[in-house]
């Protein structure tokens, strides 16, 4: 059985460092599309080169990073430097990247790497969907040609930024809008969903 090809858009983030490694070490994902990044937990000028040094750390040089969007459609920028640290993967001991960013801009290349992919591709969306609404405002199309979009995103019965809202939604909720109004198949991953998968019970269970 062939490895599912990935995307994944990102803004890390200590919780999108191990997000990575989990993709990369899988032998059932192929993330020959590479990365792409947006300004989230902080912002797009440490998000970027996290990514490939998050990369380099797992060995895996051959996965092209490309920078996104730097901030929300609307709002202003909210970050989680709080909970991140200033550089985003505080205290995580990576090394500076030695790789660089791929020329372009991130929600360009969502929209190239889906339409002309040979076969289906699931976009895994860990962080603002900023990435995700200017590919579709882009190319419309890309709701119809895209395997899957898989977000991490909103919580059913609790939030991180107020009682009831996720930080991906809630800084960029004009973004979340157009994705799910978009008509793309999606498999929405809330809040409540990753806090039970840190459950011993739970990852005994799995």
């Amino acid at each position: 059985m062939s490895a599912q090809r990935v995307i994944i858009d990102c803004d890390p983030g200590k919780d999108d460092a191990v997000a990575i490694w989990l993709a990369a070490a899988s032998s059932e994902l192929a993330i020959d599309r590479g990365i792409t990044t947006v300004g989230g937990n902080v912002g797009l000028e440490r998000t970027t080169p996290n990514a490939p040094a998050i990369l380099e750390a797992f060995g895996r040089t051959d996965i092209a990073v490309r920078a996104g969007c730097p901030l929300p459609l609307l709002r202003p920028q909210e970050k989680a430097e709080d909970i991140h640290g200033i550089s985003g993967i505080e205290g995580g001991g990576l090394a500076a990247p030695k790789t660089e960013p791929a020329p372009g801009h991130g929600a360009a290349h969502l929209v190239e790497a889906v339409m002309s992919a040979p076969r289906p591709v699931t976009i895994a969306a860990l962080t603002l969907l900023t990435n995700l609404a200017v590919a579709l405002a882009m190319e419309p199309r890309l709701a119809q040609r895209v395997e899957r979009l898989v977000i991490m995103g909103g919580g059913f019965a609790l939030g991180n930024m107020t009682p009831f809202a996720e930080f991906n939604i809630y800084v960029d909720p004009h973004a979340a809008a157009m994705v799910f109004r978009s008509g793309a198949p999606i498999t929405l991953v809330p809040l409540d969903v990753t806090r039970r998968a840190s459950d011993p019970a739970v990852l005994h269970i799995v």
